[in-house]
């Protein structure tokens, strides 16, 4: 049969196993090939897709709000931060309102926007269209950072509770995983190359640096102006950070049946069959 392999690019495609991830009709039994693709289905990504097929665009939109309250929970995990919520200012006829977050540490200042964005199949692929999908979905939040980064380093009245003579670096926090956006060829191709030193990363990403990083600021900032980067992740910095449990999902984790049965099934094999 000559069509009888996949494309190439197939694995950058939709997976229909992200949304079923368990497989009913094939015997007596339920098969789930991918397990860790349940795990998934309870993240914030899952929730996304889930809600978004049950609710509609009205679902992704109340998403946006508590993503960024869940974005500041994990900041605020952070070890000697202060964090400071969004902030209104300007003149009277012109206000205007900040990034979504701002930790301030020691030794930096980290503007944290929160887009509950996730890759688009054009951007995995590739596709014609992945430049202007990019420019969509972050061009408005490397405009927050560079214009809540010029407020501050002019000493405006507003953030007067920030330093200003300390390096500011940005912070895009997204749904799902952006990985070409760190690449400078591909932000000066797609028009999103703030002033302002800047990270794109994940909520899962976050959620790992937040109790690993000692300076959380700092560590952005290393990351985002170290050209030995690849890439300029956060995931490939990983390494310099300590191995710690997130206690945000640890008790997420805890408050699911599926952790439940988990934990009777390994109670019954430390007791042995017989038990």
């Amino acid at each position: 049969y000559p069509n009888d392999r996949p494309a190439p690019y197939r694995h950058l495609t939709y997976n229909p196993l992200l949304g079923r991830p368990a497989i009913r009709g094939l015997g007596s039994t339920d098969f789930v090939p991918v397990p860790a693709l349940v795990i998934r289905k309870m993240s914030p990504l899952g929730l996304y897709y889930l809600g978004l097929e049950r609710y509609g665009p009205a679902f992704a939109r109340d998403l946006g709000t508590f993503f960024e309250q869940y974005v500041g929970r994990n900041l605020k995990l952070c070890p000697g931060a202060t964090v400071i919520s969004e902030v209104v200012y300007g003149p009277k006829k012109r206000r205007q309102t900040s990034v979504d977050w701002v930790v301030v540490t020691p030794s930096a200042v980290l503007l944290v926007e929160a887009k509950s964005v996730r890759p688009t199949e054009q951007v995995r692929l590739g596709g014609p269209t992945a430049s202007e999908e990019l420019q969509r979905m972050l061009t408005k939040a490397t405009r927050q950072i560079d214009e809540t980064s010029a407020a501050i380093g002019s000493g405006a009245l507003d953030f007067a509770g920030i330093p200003s003579d300390r390096p500011r670096v940005g912070l895009i926090a997204t749904l799902g995983d952006f990985h070409v956006p760190n690449a400078a060829p591909i932000r000066r191709l797609a028009g999103i190359s703030p002033n302002t030193p800047t990270v794109v990363a994940s909520i899962a990403d976050i959620e790992h640096v937040v109790v690993g990083a000692d300076d959380l600021a700092n560590f952005v900032l290393s990351v985002a102006t170290d050209n030995s980067e690849s890439g300029n992740s956060l995931r490939g910095a990983f390494s310099r950070l300590h191995q710690k449990d997130n206690p945000i999902l640890q008790e997420a984790w805890e408050s699911n049946p599926l952790s439940v049965g988990m934990a009777a099934l390994d109670a019954r094999d430390l007791l042995g069959p017989d038990r």
